[in-house]
Protein backbone atom coordinates (compact mmCIF):
# COMPACT_ATOMS: atom_id res chain seq x y z
CA UNK A 1 0.00 0.00 0.00
CA UNK A 2 2.78 2.40 0.89
CA UNK A 3 4.35 1.76 -2.52
CA UNK A 4 1.06 2.59 -4.26
CA UNK A 5 0.90 5.92 -2.41
CA UNK A 6 4.47 6.70 -3.41
CA UNK A 7 3.81 5.83 -7.06
CA UNK A 8 0.78 8.10 -7.19
CA UNK A 9 2.77 10.94 -5.63
CA UNK A 10 5.55 10.43 -8.17
CA UNK A 11 3.05 10.51 -11.05
CA UNK A 12 1.49 13.68 -9.65
CA UNK A 13 4.90 15.31 -9.27
CA UNK A 14 5.85 14.32 -12.82
CA UNK A 15 2.67 16.00 -14.07
CA UNK A 16 3.44 19.10 -12.04
CA UNK A 17 6.98 19.21 -13.43
CA UNK A 18 5.62 18.87 -16.96
CA UNK A 19 3.24 21.81 -16.53
CA UNK A 20 5.52 24.03 -14.44
CA UNK A 21 6.11 27.35 -16.15
CA UNK A 22 3.66 26.72 -19.00
CA UNK A 23 0.25 26.20 -17.39
CA UNK A 24 -1.46 28.37 -14.79
CA UNK A 25 -2.64 26.82 -11.56
CA UNK A 26 -6.32 26.84 -12.53
CA UNK A 27 -5.63 24.79 -15.68
CA UNK A 28 -3.98 21.94 -13.79
CA UNK A 29 -6.15 22.04 -10.66
CA UNK A 30 -8.71 19.39 -11.81
CA UNK A 31 -5.99 16.85 -12.63
CA UNK A 32 -4.06 17.48 -9.42
CA UNK A 33 -7.29 17.36 -7.39
CA UNK A 34 -7.93 13.85 -8.78
CA UNK A 35 -4.42 12.75 -7.79
CA UNK A 36 -4.80 14.18 -4.28
CA UNK A 37 -8.19 12.51 -3.80
CA UNK A 38 -6.76 9.13 -4.82
CA UNK A 39 -3.70 9.59 -2.61
CA UNK A 40 -5.90 10.62 0.34
CA UNK A 41 -8.09 7.53 0.00
CA UNK A 42 -5.02 5.28 0.13
CA UNK A 43 -3.59 7.29 3.04
CA UNK A 44 -6.85 6.95 4.98
CA UNK A 45 -6.71 3.20 4.52
CA UNK A 46 -3.00 2.84 5.32
CA UNK A 47 -2.43 5.58 7.95
CA UNK A 48 -5.97 6.17 9.18
CA UNK A 49 -5.89 9.81 8.01
CA UNK A 50 -5.35 11.96 4.93
CA UNK A 51 -1.88 13.46 4.77
CA UNK A 52 -1.81 15.17 1.39
CA UNK A 53 -3.33 18.64 0.94
CA UNK A 54 -4.42 20.04 -2.41
CA UNK A 55 -3.67 23.58 -1.21
CA UNK A 56 -0.11 22.65 -0.22
CA UNK A 57 0.55 20.84 -3.50
CA UNK A 58 -0.74 23.77 -5.56
CA UNK A 59 1.13 26.35 -3.48
CA UNK A 60 4.33 24.38 -4.04
CA UNK A 61 3.54 24.36 -7.76
CA UNK A 62 3.16 28.13 -7.81
CA UNK A 63 6.32 28.53 -5.78
CA UNK A 64 8.26 26.75 -8.52
CA UNK A 65 7.82 29.55 -11.07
Amino acid sequence: MKQAIQQLKESMNNSLDLYRGISPREDIKPEIRAYVKAINELEKYYYGESRTSLDVVLSDYEGGF
